[in-house]
């Protein structure tokens, strides 16, 4: 019986699927438009939102699946398909970002966040792991991913774009 109450006790871990599916519910909206008149600022969106979508989700998975990084498959795959942008495009990013001195590592065919990007993810890593809303704890984690590989931020840009993103 003390065993059986102890299994019941321990929290199963989720799988990685169905974290992305919780966060990360639907594909993300929003640039169709720019893309027909200014390929240039769809080009620097999608980067923006990749970086940003990616870093979320290696944190939210490492907090709430127990799983360190991801495939490079999955990662490619699955920020794709939430941009509405090809894989060619996403594995671009991923080779920018991935240098010494980026935000993300490539390491036998997983991308992990690097150890400073964990550290400056801090306080909205905290955050996320307290909140019972899968949605807001995307959405903290989506925001400091922005502040700490320096994107700026414009007056409304940030809220909306994690609307359009996110929802």
């Amino acid at each position: 019986m003390a065993k059986q109450k102890q299994q019941g006790d321990k929290k199963q871990k989720a799988r990685p699927e169905d974290v992305l599916r919780r966060f990360f519910p639907m594909q993300m909206g929003g640039l169709g438009a720019l893309k027909l008149f200014d390929i240039m600022e769809f080009s620097t969106a999608t980067e923006e939102r990749f970086v940003r979508l990616l870093g979320a989700m290696l944190v939210l998975l490492t907090l709430f699946a127990k799983e360190e990084g991801m495939s490079v498959q999955q990662a490619v795959s699955e920020t794709a398909y939430r941009l509405g942008v090809s894989t060619a495009t996403i594995k671009r990013y991923l080779q920018k970002y991935a240098v010494s001195i980026g935000p993300f590592k490539v390491e036998k065919r997983r991308v992990y966040l690097r150890q400073w990007a964990w550290d400056a993810l801090g306080v909205a890593v905290s955050r996320a792991r307290r909140t019972e809303d899968g949605l807001e704890a995307a959405q903290l984690v989506f925001r400091a991913m922005g502040r700490v590989v320096g994107f700026e931020d414009g007056e409304g840009g940030e809220s909306d774009m994690i609307s359009d993103t996110l929802n």
